[in-house]
């Protein structure tokens, strides 16, 4: 089972009182519910996510144990629940559930652990056995520009011989995975994975865009307006004066349109790459050499 922080998932301090988190869970249960996300496993993942951090940080003895465990949480609640579930099992008089945690049990409670260096998972004796049981999907790949995935647009997918048109979504993710409610010709159910090609000017950050804005020396010494590109063209921002080198901007709203949010938008950061001049003419040359003995 894999470490998840579930302050983060929350957005929460470490130190978020009860009121918060019961807050935080509400808007963010609301915001990712699957009626208002259909078909969309990103948003379901982001749900589950949400329900398993409030159980854990709405209850306090399970919020100690998960802070004191740290990034042994999932290791640790692993066995807890295979304990639990050995004790409800017994009948016998005298059991405690702190026996199940003697040397010897610990060694068969951890026999099918697999380590994946960062990530540890616990391994079921059928999954040990090589059967997999997991549902039957077929994924299929589709490719869109990252000005499709601002507007939004559609793309037809032919599964089986069927051809399905899909739409979707302006402030879609790169490979975010889609489930349609069609099925395979085996019963199988279909994913689309949307993949995002790289853009020539910006890169994207989640729901903030960046670019780098070229400007002449002169124009960082002297200040003045510089042409920056957006995703609705281009426009004049103004630098200051002696604007430094790797100077970052924000422009607020800019950015990607964010999913299943109406008119909300990341942030455009723009970060300044001062050139420096070439092929100076005599006179240039002098000039510079004035300045430096100022």
């Amino acid at each position: 089972m894999q470490y998840k922080d579930y302050y983060k998932v929350l957005g929460l301090r470490k130190n978020a009182s009860q009121e918060e988190i019961k807050k935080n869970y509400r808007e963010l249960a609301k915001k990712y519910h699957p009626d208002r996300n259909p078909n969309d496993i990103l948003a379901e993942k982001r749900f589950k996510d949400l329900n398993e951090a409030h159980d854990i940080l709405s209850d306090s003895v399970k919020r100690a144990q998960y802070d004191l465990m740290g990034k042994n949480w999932g290791s640790y609640s692993k066995v807890a629940d295979k304990a639990k579930s050995a004790y409800q099992k017994t009948q016998e008089k005298d059991f405690e559930f702190k026996d199940l945690f003697t040397r010897e049990r610990m060694s068969d409670a951890f026999k099918n652990v697999v380590d994946l260096g960062k990530e540890t998972i616990f391994k079921t004796k059928t999954e040990a056995a090589g059967i997999n049981r997991k549902p039957k999907t077929k994924e299929i790949k589709t490719t869109i520009s990252l000005e499709e995935a601002y507007t939004g647009t559609t793309r037809v997918i032919t599964v089986d011989k069927n051809r399905i048109r899909l739409k979707l979504k302006e402030g879609i993710a790169n490979e975010q995975k889609l489930k349609l409610g069609a099925k395979g010709e085996k019963n199988e159910d279909i994913v689309v994975l949307v993949e995002i090609d790289e853009n020539k000017n910006f890169t994207r950050e989640n729901d903030d865009l960046h670019v780098n804005a070229k400007v002449s020396l002169y124009e960082a010494m002297l200040g003045g307006k510089i042409s920056v590109p957006t995703m609705k063209g281009k426009i004049l921002f103004p630098i200051a004066p002696e604007t430094a080198n790797g100077k970052v901007f924000r422009i607020k709203g800019k950015g990607m349109p964010i999913y299943n949010q109406t008119n909300k938008f990341g942030d455009l950061y723009i970060k300044i790459e001062v050139q420096l001049p070439t092929k100076l003419s005599q006179k240039e040359k002098e000039l510079f050499q004035q300045l430096s003995k100022l």
